[in-house]
């Protein structure tokens, strides 16, 4: 996609594209309250810097549909065509969309629950440099004013309860709290198998409080240079904002920035700092992903101790009374298209019988009537299936069928009779030698139990085998 940036006949032609039918048609939000999980996405708008470099949007966006324009060309290197990836999610924010709209949309609704004792976690995911910390940043600010309208309304902790507030990074596998100099910590699991941080925690009267708070902790967040992004966010800062009543826990809204994720070939320039981070960054961002799956389809077990995030956020997995809500952060620039591709197939992929992306069929995406049984583990019993063998749990390996609906009885193991016979192909003018199980002993007891299981085999006594002169001794003794 950076190879076209700049290319007026590629920028008309997706012009052309949102005046036609094909272009997808706005629709209006949909309420997500009876369900788990809702994934959305949010185009920001494309910056100045990146019209002065001569990029252009590339990316449709109408609720819920998002449609990424790629920009190639034939194999002729001359004619110009339009790679479409077409996905749906449960919402899409387009670029003009204020975050008081998001917010209304997705966070507000999980207020209500948090005060009524549940469990809401709040991801942002997206490449560096997409807006991921500019939507979390103002969700942090509305959340605030909601929160303590919802505690002075409920009757029960109006007078008794309290809001207590702890805000710590996950940088290179290890943790630190935010709001005690960046000390570290260590994840503790207790008798009843919840996973506790003992990072600082500070307890909130207003919301004006609860801001100070927020801000104090985005300032010492990790932050680095990268080739994409001058001010990168380099580390997984996880705000948690629980409400206690008389000092018992009660709900928990958790909120996660996460670090911007990018491929290894965009790190090559970086020192390897970068690249270490970037491989963990990677490595998080895949456990989180299985583990969210896990959690849509309801499955047993739930990978959560891949990665120290998602073993830090065990509960929002495991708790039946937990709802989450994933940001997908996309840019609209031709030189971040890919990126956004990457991006927008990741969150597609969150839920596993949710929406399906539709298109050119590149999008990696899953049917609605597709198996719900987890991939990680069809894909292998799939891939067995088409090489003739039986699923990994079976004990024994069956040969390819012969025909439709039936198998062939299973083969015989044939031992093998060492090295020198296995790889050798027999000599013109003797058969090949019988199979002889392996056993311990001297040289001249193997020697003598395959010349006997040779005699048996062909009823007559094998040729005498010569071994070659070493070189310590030519002459013959």
């Amino acid at each position: 996609a950076q190879g076209c940036t700049g290319d007026v006949e590629f920028a008309r032609m997706i012009r052309t594209y949102r005046s036609t039918d094909e272009c997808p048609q706005r629709q209006g939000y949909k309420d997500w309250s009876d369900r788990r999980i809702c994934v959305c996405v949010r185009k920001r708008p494309i910056f100045s810097q990146e019209l002065l470099a001569k990029e252009f949007d590339c990316v449709t966006v109408a609720n819920p549909t998002v449609v990424v324009h790629e920009c190639r060309r034939k194999v002729d290197g001359i004619t110009r065509f339009l790679d479409s990836h077409r996905f749906s999610f449960d919402m899409a924010f387009e670029e003009n969309t204020p975050t008081s709209e998001v917010y209304e949309q997705t966070i507000q609704p999980l207020v209500a629950h948090v005060v009524a004792e549940g469990l809401a976690t709040v991801f942002a995911y997206g490449q560096t440099g997409s807006g991921k910390t500019y939507t979390m940043v103002g969700i942090q600010e509305m959340i605030t004013e909601d929160l303590f309208s919802s505690l002075q309304a409920s009757p029960e902790l109006c007078e008794t309860g309290e809001v207590v507030v702890s805000y710590f990074e996950i940088y290179g596998g290890r943790l630190y709290d935010l709001l005690d100099n960046k000390a570290r910590l260590q994840v503790m699991e207790d008798a009843k198998q919840e996973m506790q941080v003992p990072a600082q925690e500070r307890i909130v009267r207003t919301s004006a409080e609860l801001q100070a708070v927020m801000a104090e902790g985005n300032a010492l967040r990790t932050t680095h240079a990268t080739s994409w992004n001058p001010d990168s966010s380099r580390s997984h800062a996880i705000l948690v904002i629980a409400v206690r009543k008389d000092g018992v826990p009660g709900g928990k809204l958790t909120l996660v920035d996460l670090a911007g994720s990018e491929r290894a070939h965009d790190s090559q320039s970086h020192v390897r700092q970068r690249r270490v981070e970037g491989a963990e960054i990677n490595k998080s961002l895949l456990a989180l992903k299985e583990c969210i799956r896990a959690m849509d389809v309801a499955q047993s077990h739930i990978p959560f101790r891949a990665s120290k995030l998602t073993l830090v956020l065990r509960e929002a997995f495991t708790s039946k009374r937990s709802r989450t809500v994933m940001f997908g952060c996309v840019s609209p620039g031709t030189a971040s298209a890919d990126h956004t591709v990457n991006t927008l197939r990741y969150s597609d992929r969150l839920k596993f019988g949710g929406p399906s992306s539709q298109g050119n069929g590149a999008t990696g995406s899953y049917a609605l009537d597709e198996d719900p049984t987890p991939r990680v583990n069809g894909d292998s019993e799939r891939r067995d299936d088409a090489r003739g063998r039986m699923s990994p749990k079976a004990s024994t390996r069956a040969a390819p069928s012969t025909a439709a609906g039936a198998r062939s009885p299973p083969r015989t193991s044939v031992p093998s009779v060492g090295v020198r016979a296995a790889f050798n192909p027999p000599r013109r003018g003797n058969p090949p030698p019988s199979s002889s199980s392996h056993q311990a002993g001297t040289g001249e007891e193997r020697k003598r139990r395959a010349t006997s299981a040779e005699r048996g085999l062909t009823g007559q006594r094998p040729k005498a085998r010569t071994e070659r002169p070493g070189p310590a001794s030519r002459l013959p003794r």
